[in-house]
């Protein structure tokens, strides 16, 4: 058994192990053996040296006896200690031994047996009195600093024993000062590099006094001194900022009085990173990916939302006229409702004239000659707008009734009998639309696509004025109520179209994908199953009966919820210093990355990374298989910084490479801190999409069939191939970091280009931009130097 005591600021700190070692010292065998609390015997030894093992649970001390001699009245023997201790023992600052020295104490004082006197140790080298332990008691004193695994020289150790005793009994406890008697961290690894622009974890092991791993504990990190070299981010690593040293501290969260470590980290230049591309590994890559909501609204005046006179490249692909206007959107009238967005109003805001349906024609009409194809909302609550009052509507259910006789109109997937008076219909809008654009549904680059309404999952709090009936109660919508609405509408669309392509149910948030916004209420039905899987089991039995399928793609929204403490990475009012720009330019991970844990209350929710797409690839190969996968709104902050910028030519390289049928940006920049200017705020992310499809300004774009490639470094940099049918190999490379990288595209295989032309995004340069051609060597890596916080695209001449 081991007790250590050490002082610190005047208190003294003792920690134990819970066992005593009772030995029997024997004439006969002239022998000492000794046995644990925990049963263990000494090891066997001759009959002049036996090992006393101090054990309890573990062992921390051992004692090794020698030279044991037997005379009438004296019991004489060596004694050394070796410290199985994982720190310095003897010593309280680690380096000088203490004044009481490392002690072994006799707990109970030697006794024969009988009714002889009490044997005692004789006075001598060593002995000394202890007080440790309470009342004085007689110990072996040994002035020495052990390190583990480190043996002391012998004292000669003398007990006076009583005439003709033949047996001796005592046990003994080992006391020593330590420095760190409440445990230690250790960095590991201490001393460790980083390149500059990459990250390495930080970690600390921690241990208990004894040395032994001891329960995982909360680590606090900081800087000492300069701290320019590095940066914490804030998932706990360390990033190199400059080549230089920097020094960090570890210390204990709550609870923990562990001693704390320090270690220098060194920063070394930056790093090449490999960029490789393999052309035997091919894939489609969907057309509709390379979308926007209201692209044909970039026209309007320049102090109209959403673009407020920003001009989108006439090169995207699909245009969607979605968001809250559209679930209460009356094709009849053209009258529409604001929900939440503004006082709950009924009003004309999406087209001025009350020509049916011209609100989505002219729009439609605006994408085809743009060449792009249209996404429409099909509305599928049970009332629309009925006039355009454009006055505030109360939002309460004991006016419900009223409220909706007065400015609302029955809304209904198809005809039926006993329908009400004014009943608006969405399969005839559908059928009405197919006459006006009867070229649409073979049109394969400009077709219309339906869209299951809007963000349901919220509807309790966007659309109060047609829900408050359901005020109060959590679960407004059940699985299967939904799905069967759903269903119905979608069967009412295929009938007016047969052709037409379906998407469902755009969700608004992740509690729309695992509960249909309604947690923490389950299913009454369905308890804690994950709503879209419910819905895919719905449509897949649906399209068994209909003997045809009813949903095509499904479709949710995807706002990042990452950020810092001044809030996510969509919110462009947010402080946006290094940390938020890091995380911004992180944040395309959880599309795809199983390693990711993006820290958001998603991940948290989930327990583990997202990995947002292969997530939804999953539910569909297990629920609905063959249906498509769409992200018909997302954004990720800061349209008009590179950061923004970069952030969304990465998401659009993601959302070619996992396989997305349609993804269409959201427009909500901040314009205000742009002053105002829509073509400020939306600058960097309009040049991502021109670098995918625009970004020789002559129409120019990426390939339709993707390419193997990866990265070697993605936390500094990723790439994208692409190839077009002329043969063309087209990559989209994007350095996160902020400095130049450089970066090496072996060519190892496929055709050897002769040259590379090249067209970059950057900081200050908005528009993408023709760089020097770079001439690339028979047979070589091009190697290439990736500006600071930039996005090229590279064409590699056949």
């Amino acid at each position: 058994m081991l007790l250590i005591a050490a002082c610190r600021g005047g208190v003294t700190a003792v920690h134990t192990v819970d066992a005593y070692v009772s030995c029997i010292a024997d004439r006969n065998t002239t022998s000492v053996r000794c046995l644990s609390g925990n049963g263990a015997t000494s090891p066997a030894t001759d009959r002049s040296e036996t090992a006393i093992l101090l054990t309890g649970q573990d062992s921390d001390l051992s004692v090794r006896v020698s030279g044991v001699q037997w005379s009438d009245s004296v019991l004489s023997f060596d004694i050394a200690v070796r410290s199985l201790v994982g720190q310095r023992i003897g010593t309280r600052n680690g380096v000088t031994p203490d004044g009481r020295g490392i002690r072994l104490v006799f707990v109970t004082p030697p006794d024969s047996g009988d009714t002889r006197p009490i044997a005692t140790p004789m006075a001598g080298p060593g002995i000394t009195q202890d007080t440790s332990l309470g009342s004085p008691q007689s110990a072996m004193q040994f002035m020495v600093v052990l390190d583990s695994g480190a043996t002391s020289a012998a004292l000669p150790m003398r007990l006076s024993i009583p005439h003709g005793a033949t047996r001796v009994r005592f046990a003994l406890v080992g006391v020593a000062p330590v420095p760190n008697p409440h445990g230690w961290l250790r960095i590991t690894p201490a001393g460790a590099s980083v390149s500059v622009d990459e990250t390495t974890p930080l970690r600390a092991e921690h241990r208990n006094a004894f040395g032994r791993p001891a329960l995982p504990v909360a680590i606090r990190w900081r800087q000492i001194g300069d701290a320019t070299a590095a940066a914490l981010t804030r998932d706990g690593r360390l990033r190199g900022t400059r080549p230089g040293d920097t020094k960090l501290v570890a210390t204990c969260e709550e609870q923990c009085q562990a001693t704390p470590d320090t270690a220098w980290f060194s920063v070394t230049p930056p790093a090449a990173v490999t960029l490789a591309v393999e052309p035997r590994s091919s894939f489609a890559i969907s057309r509709f990916i390379y979308g926007a909501n209201f692209i044909a609204d970039d026209t309007a005046d320049a102090s109209l939302p959403p673009w407020y006179g920003a001009r989108v490249p006439r090169a995207l692909t699909l245009d969607r006229l979605g968001g809250n206007r559209f679930t209460a959107y009356n094709w009849r009238t053209n009258f529409s409702n604001a929900g939440a967005d503004y006082r709950f109003q009924n009003d004309r805001y999406l087209e001025p004239t009350t020509i049916p349906g011209e609100a989505v024609r002219r729009r439609i009409a605006v994408d085809r000659a743009r060449g792009a194809a249209s996404l429409v909302t099909i509305p599928m609550l049970p009332y629309v707008a009925a006039d355009d009052a454009g006055v505030p509507l109360d939002t309460a259910g004991a006016t419900r009734a009223q409220r909706l006789a007065t400015h609302f109109a029955p809304n209904k997937a198809r005809r039926e009998t006993g329908d009400a008076p004014g009943t608006i219909y969405q399969g005839e809008f559908v059928r009405w639309l197919d006459s006006a654009f009867a070229s649409a549904a073979s049109d394969s680059a400009r077709e219309i696509f339906y869209a299951l309404d809007n963000e349901p999952d919220i509807w309790h709090a966007t659309h109060r004025e047609i829900m408050s009936d359901t005020l109060g109660r959590r679960r407004t919508q059940t699985y299967d109520g939904f799905s069967a609405t759903s269903i119905s509408f979608a069967t009412a669309i295929k009938a007016a179209q047969p052709r037409a392509t379906i998407f469902g149910p755009a969700v608004a948030t992740w509690a729309g994908v695992a509960t249909l916004g309604q947690h923490p209420d389950n299913d009454p039905v369905h308890g804690t199953a994950t709503f879209l899987e419910v819905y895919l089991d719905g449509f897949r039995k649906a399209e068994q009966v209909a003997g045809r399928r009813l949903l095509d793609v499904l479709d949710v929204h995807w706002y990042p919820e990452m950020g810092t403490s001044a809030g996510t990475i969509a919110n462009d009012w947010a402080e946006q210093d290094s940390v938020m720009i890091r995380v911004r330019l992180e944040a395309t991970r959880s599309l795809w990355d199983s390693t990711y844990n993006e820290g958001s209350w998603v991940s948290e929710v989930v327990g583990a990374p997202i990995a947002l797409i292969p997530r939804l690839r999953r539910m569909v190969a297990e629920h609905y298989p063959g249906t498509g996968l769409s992200i018909s709104e997302y954004f990720y902050g800061r349209a008009g910084d590179i950061s923004g910028g970069l952030a969304q030519a990465d998401a659009l390289g993601v959302f070619g490479r996992e396989g997305l049928f349609a993804a269409t940006f959201w427009p909500q920049a901040g314009i205000a801190a742009y002053a105002n200017d829509g073509a400020k705020a939306y600058a960097y992310v309009l040049g991502a999409f021109r670098l995918y499809r625009d970004y020789d300004g002559n129409g120019s774009a990426f390939g339709d069939v993707g390419l193997g490639a990866s990265s070697s470094d993605p936390d500094r940099a990723s790439i994208y191939a692409s190839q077009r049918a002329d043969g063309t190999r087209v990559l989209v490379v994007i350095n996160r970091t902020s400095r130049t990288l450089p970066a090496s595209i072996p060519m190892r295989s496929g055709p050897q280009p002769r040259s590379a032309q090249v067209w970059t995004m950057r900081a200050g340069v908005p528009v993408p931009t023709r760089e020097s051609d770079i001439v690339v060597p028979i047979g070589q890596s091009l190697a290439m130097l990736l500006p600071a916080y930039s996005a090229s695209t590279i064409v590699l001449d056949p």
